[in-house]
């Protein structure tokens, strides 16, 4: 009888137990669910993480591109080039027979940006991967992707306008400009070589040592390859050069 009551006993406050937590849940469950759930609050702050990572694809792909023009003469994919070194530099002034070598970019500075932009707007959109945002549960939208790239004599700007639309519940965040500066000559560099060229073109050669001593900071190292002569120019505060080649007067 005593095992019996036992049982009885046991059996009683098993139910009552289960009864409780039906309750609970039933008139408290709701509220139990809107505790747990957290909500995910962001504002333009939240667009740091997008900013940095947009403008990390233009320093990545702006340096290669700069790399890139500065050992070739110019250009990304040269057409008419000396191979030397492994690298495929562009031949800025160019002439098969026996006579001062044809300008073929009067415009260096000009070159060289439409280069490095054609570059950009090729490798950047493919660079901004935005999925793993959506994966983690964000509406992500996008508009079209512009850029405008300035050149000067010792900085070159990447300004991008894309704009990148954020949401999740009731909150929503935009950032359309992403805007990257990069520390290089190019268009000290330009001014150089384009002098270089204009002197090939009316002496047949460049009085390198005359020029270098009436512009401070630049040092200019011509050598022959045959016909071509292949130039490389410095400049005082910046740890690349400018590789260029001249040929002419072949005979």
């Amino acid at each position: 009888m005593n095992k019996r009551g036992q049982v009885t006993i046991f059996v009683i406050v098993g139910i009552v137990i289960v009864v409780s937590i039906f309750l609970v849940f039933y008139f408290l469950g709701d509220k139990v669910e809107r505790d747990t759930d957290v909500d995910v609050v962001f504002d333009e702050s939240s667009l740091e993480p997008l900013k940095d990572y947009i403008e990390n694809c233009i320093e990545k792909h702006g340096n290669e591109a700069i790399d890139l023009v500065l050992k070739q003469g110019g250009m990304v994919n040269p057409g008419l080039y000396y191979n030397y070194q492994d690298s495929k530099i562009n031949y800025l002034c160019h002439t098969n027979g026996f006579s001062s070598c044809e300008n073929k970019y009067p415009f260096v500075n000009e070159l060289m940006e439409d280069e490095i932009k054609t570059y950009l707007l090729t490798n950047i959109p493919n660079c901004v991967d935005l999925s793993e945002m959506r994966n983690e549960g964000y509406t992500v939208t996008t508009g079209s992707f512009d850029l405008n790239l300035d050149v000067t004599e010792y900085n070159m700007i990447v300004d991008i306008y894309y704009p990148i639309t954020i949401s999740k519940g009731e909150t929503q965040v935009t950032e359309s400009k992403f805007v990257k500066s990069f520390e290089v000559p190019l268009g000290r560099f330009a001014e150089v070589a384009e002098d270089i060229v204009d002197d090939e073109i009316l002496f047949g050669e460049f009085f390198y040592q005359m020029y270098e001593a009436n512009n401070f900071g630049i040092t200019i190292i011509p050598f022959s390859v045959g016909p071509t002569v292949i130039y490389k120019i410095k400049e005082r505060n910046y740890d690349k050069e400018f590789v260029f080649a001249v040929r002419g007067w072949v005979a």
